[in-house]
């Protein structure tokens, strides 16, 4: 897509990855890999000590696996070209 005018294609979306938003989705995964093991203690499938190490790991699962996501995606993230201070030219180095 073109800027009228301008005859520029626009740069994508690279707004890096909010701290909020990597603690809701680490809570989501929390809660979606915990949700089965307190269903499980609630129904009386599991004693408290099982429930507490399942929610445990799946803790760390979802610390781990948020994380990844995280610098994965902030490492695709590609910041905003230099701009000159003379001009349209590109910086020199």
């Amino acid at each position: 897509m073109k800027d009228k005018g301008k005859g520029e294609t626009p740069a994508p979306d690279s707004r890096p990855v909010s701290s909020a938003s990597v603690r809701t989705g680490t809570l989501l995964v929390t809660l979606a890999l915990c949700s089965p093991a307190l269903l499980m203690l609630v129904g009386g499938t599991l004693s408290l000590q099982e429930a507490a190490l399942r929610c445990a790991a799946a803790v760390l699962v979802g610390w781990i696996g948020v994380g990844c996501l995280t610098s994965l995606l902030r490492s695709y993230a590609q910041p905003d070209p230099p701009t000159s201070l003379i001009g349209d030219r590109p910086p020199t180095e």
